[in-house]
């Protein structure tokens, strides 16, 4: 069997460009593209599986002993915020391939387990649940990532297109589970079929990423980075300054709650808690070397987070980029969660609703490509967003307006995704700019920042639900 990754000859040909002063040549492969394919389809489909019931919330109840579409919606992004907290680890340790492809591995099982197999079709709520915790599991790993394997792979004029692609594939993935959920479910039958064809669209793509996913081209795509081997060794650059302090610090902490013992031992009930988290780390950490030297490792590779996320935090501006970047994604979710509630009971059919939440991501790219233009060329990143915010605010006062139906609302819904969707690129782009060496850092901030804001006013919804 030949060894993985596969390479396809004509994906490794490349093209010579000069960077710099001094016109040194640099090579971007066309393989590049692939990976940005592979990495963008596997987002697309996460977040298709995510909102895949949303258009159809009452056959889902139907279906699954009450379960209401917002509920899954919840378990979902609650599942990501969690595993958000590991993934910096994860490709610190293992690099971008590795991480990749268990996200592939993750969701491909969750997907087994919402649908069943042939014949055997998945009928307990309880384990659609479970599928859909793995799913949310996977996320962090395609949506934290796309900065990374842009920064790994790419030219520097390239960069901010492919970042951009990748995100974009995560409304494709939303417009997707509308036009399919609206078309393709139309009884409690059908949902098999429909879970299934998920199940073997994220099977197929495991399989291919597993082949042909790489972790970083034989060389780097531009002059700053020709000391970085790999992506795993570009963070731990990224980490440098601080993090041996902080992590010898935060190892001292831990032998003295632990009650001291250098092996990682300690008595009593904090010194539990320290090996269970030590072997929580160590299996993120994942074996290289083993022992004691591995949880160490694992360790600092913790305190390195934590350094850059202080510095993150402290750097001027950037916690007020990422906080319009959560505001504007966390409206576009909850629209895109409650569309079917906000229009069917205005007489609106489940595919007119289906096309309309289409629509809106369809709005949302639009909006995001013609404000990014404008904003590459001006570098008015301040004018463009608070604009954005101004005009998305008359927008959503007019979809909240109970006296407003029919075609006056979906009009309202549209320019809310038109102008509300330009906020996330250009914001992630900002944040960037003014810690543009914590670039990979930023996708992870600012999507577990999403899931925590999106996924606690779901949640308190749902227990309002069920408590009435």
């Amino acid at each position: 069997m030949p060894p993985l990754p596969l390479v396809i000859p004509w994906c490794e040909q490349s093209r010579t460009l000069s960077e710099g002063s001094g016109g040194t040549g640099i090579r971007l492969y066309r393989s590049r593209w692939l990976m940005l394919a592979i990495l963008s389809l596997l987002a697309m489909l996460s977040d298709w599986i995510c909102f895949s019931v949303a258009p159809i919330p009452g056959l889902t109840m139907l279906a699954y002993s009450g379960v209401h579409p917002a509920s899954l919606v919840t378990l979902f992004l609650s599942t990501n915020v969690f595993f958000c907290l590991f993934e910096p680890l994860i490709v610190k340790r293992h690099g971008l391939r590795e991480t990749v492809v268990y996200g592939a591995a993750l969701m491909a099982i969750g997907c087994v387990l919402r649908s069943g197999l042939p014949g055997f079709p998945t009928t307990s709520a309880s384990v659609v649940m479970l599928g859909t915790v793995f799913v949310g599991a996977a996320q962090p790993f395609f949506q934290c990532t796309p900065a990374l394997l842009a920064a790994t792979w790419f030219g520097p004029d390239e960069r901010t297109l492919a970042t951009t692609i990748a995100i974009n594939a995560n409304q494709i993935g939303i417009a997707l589970s509308y036009i399919c959920g609206a078309y393709l479910v139309h009884d409690v039958g059908d949902f098999y079929g429909y879970f299934l064809l998920l199940a073997v669209f994220a099977c197929s793509l495991f399989a291919f990423t597993l082949c042909f996913f790489r972790d970083a081209p034989p060389t780097p795509p531009s002059i700053a980075s020709g000391g970085r081997a790999s992506s795993s060794t570009a963070l731990d650059q990224m980490g440098a300054g601080g993090s041996k302090e902080a992590s010898a610090s935060l190892g001292d902490a831990l032998d003295k709650l632990g009650g001291g013992g250098g092996g990682g031992g300690g008595g009593g009930f904090i010194g539990v808690l320290k090996r269970c988290a030590l072997l929580l780390l160590g299996a993120v950490g994942g074996g290289r070397g083993g022992g004691y030297r591995t949880t160490n490792n694992t360790w600092r590779d913790a305190a390195d987070v934590a350094v850059q996320i202080r510095k993150l935090i402290n750097t001027d501006g950037f916690v007020i980029a990422s906080s319009a970047f959560v505001v504007s994604i966390g409206i576009t979710n909850v629209i895109s969660t409650f569309l079917d509630h906000m229009l069917e009971h205005l007489g609106f059919h489940q595919h007119t609703i289906g096309i309309i939440g289409a629509a809106f991501q369809v709005a949302i790219m639009v909006g995001s490509l013609l404000f990014g233009s404008y904003v590459d060329r001006t570098k008015k990143y301040v004018t463009a967003t608070v604009f954005c915010f101004i005009v998305s605010f008359f927008f959503l006062s007019g979809a909240s307006e109970k006296e407003l139906h029919g075609n006056g609302l979906v009009v309202c819904i549209l320019c809310v995704g038109f102008f509300v969707g330009p906020i996330q690129p250009i914001t992630a782009e900002i944040a960037v700019e003014v810690r543009p060496w914590l670039r990979a850092c930023v996708g992870w901030w600012d999507d577990g920042m999403v899931g925590w804001w999106f996924a606690l006013p779901l949640l308190v919804y749902s227990c309002f639900r069920f408590l009435l």
